[in-house]
């Protein structure tokens, strides 16, 4: 659900006052959007962009814009994600997580990765997004799990969601991962098979954290 944003008062600031970190990822206005996918994967700290409404509830494009530069003066910042759960992804129409990504690129693109949600419940509609956010400057793609999922799920059904949004660009992919007693997590044989069959070119690794990220830098997981 959709929050309307009172613009009498600040946009929330999620992240100012955290930890700093050496490595980062900054962009001047000649280069391209797209990090090479090693380069992101080293990055330590991504945050999320939350997007403002209006009462009526459109984008609200001043408080959205006013928001992104204020996270991306954070220093140590690497990336943000847009068109995931903080930008209210799963009530945006199409239009709608194009313009979030035009509005982020036109913000901040120039000085930060943008990595752009896969929010669908079917295969060909996740596709059609990924292959929007690649013509729109995305850097990487976070994939979320088919809702679907939920009620059940085989090897087989996410190789081929994953397979058909490879196709469709070559970007990185990242995984969200969700606990598997939700029905919408990856075990690890799914993903390895995934990262080996989606980029076959591209090596993989496990990490220790919950994010997995697939196209020759890591896949990620306490697993």
């Amino acid at each position: 659900m959709r929050a309307a944003h009172d613009p009498k008062k600040p946009a929330p600031d999620l992240i100012r006052g955290g930890n700093r970190f050496s490595d980062k990822i900054m962009r001047s206005q000649k280069e391209t959007h797209h990090v090479p996918a090693r380069e992101l994967c080293s990055a330590r700290c991504h945050s999320g962009g939350a997007a403002a409404f209006e009462n009526d509830l459109s984008i609200d494009e001043a408080g959205f814009r006013k928001h992104l530069r204020d996270v991306a003066a954070v220093e140590g910042l690497s990336g943000i994600t847009i068109n995931a759960h903080s930008t209210e992804v799963a009530s945006c129409t199409f239009d709608e997580q194009r313009r979030v990504l035009d509005i982020a690129q036109d913000e901040i693109g120039a000085r930060l990765p943008l990595i752009n949600g896969v929010w669908a419940d079917g295969s060909q509609e996740a596709a059609r997004i990924a292959k929007m956010a690649a013509q729109g400057g995305a850097s990487a793609l976070l994939v979320f799990p088919p809702a679907p999922f939920t009620l059940g799920q085989s090897p087989a059904m996410a190789l081929a969601h994953f397979k058909r949004i490879a196709d469709a660009t070559d970007l990185p992919l990242i995984v969200f991962q969700y606990p598997l007693a939700t029905g919408q997590g990856y075990p690890k044989d799914t993903l390895l098979s995934c990262a080996r069959r989606c980029r076959p070119s591209a090596p993989s690794r496990i990490g220790s954290v919950m994010c997995r990220i697939m196209n020759g830098t890591s896949a990620r997981s306490k697993i």
